[in-house]
């Protein structure tokens, strides 16, 4: 999960960059920057669509690689209490639908959520099935 909120974000400032570098701005690239200010010169507006055009390529190669990286499929595991049951469990999947809302509906359960971390949570509930 921890990847795909990195992931997220550098997609997200991947279209930043993309904006800024559209408006003139390099700041993001402190070598281009410094190179700029050092020779005193300013990148030409071809430069500046070559770069745009790159990070998009970026993006779109990111998002060919690791197509399905939304953050709800991810909902269940980071917080079952906020979770939706169709964004996570599969309509044909009976008995691990009717365990989801046993879970999100079970106040014992909701707070040890809130009183240990994430792993021990797990693992405090497959005992409690077992």
């Amino acid at each position: 999960m921890d990847f795909v909120d990195k992931l997220s974000a550098l997609q997200a400032m991947l279209d930043l960059w993309r904006n800024k570098i559209n408006s003139g701005r390099i700041t993001m690239f402190s070598h281009l920057c410094s190179y700029v200010e050092d020779c005193e010169i300013s990148i030409s507006e071809a430069l500046q669509n070559d770069i745009a055009t790159h990070l998009q390529s970026l993006k779109d190669e990111f998002s060919r690689y690791f197509p399905e990286t939304t953050k709800s499929k991810f909902n269940l595991v980071r917080n079952p209490f906020l979770a939706k049951i169709d964004d996570c469990i599969p309509d044909n999947h009976d008995a691990a639908q009717e365990d989801f809302i046993k879970l999100v509906n079970d106040s014992g359960a909701q707070t040890l959520f809130s009183r240990v971390d994430l792993p021990s949570f797990g693992v405090l509930c497959l005992e409690a099935i077992q």
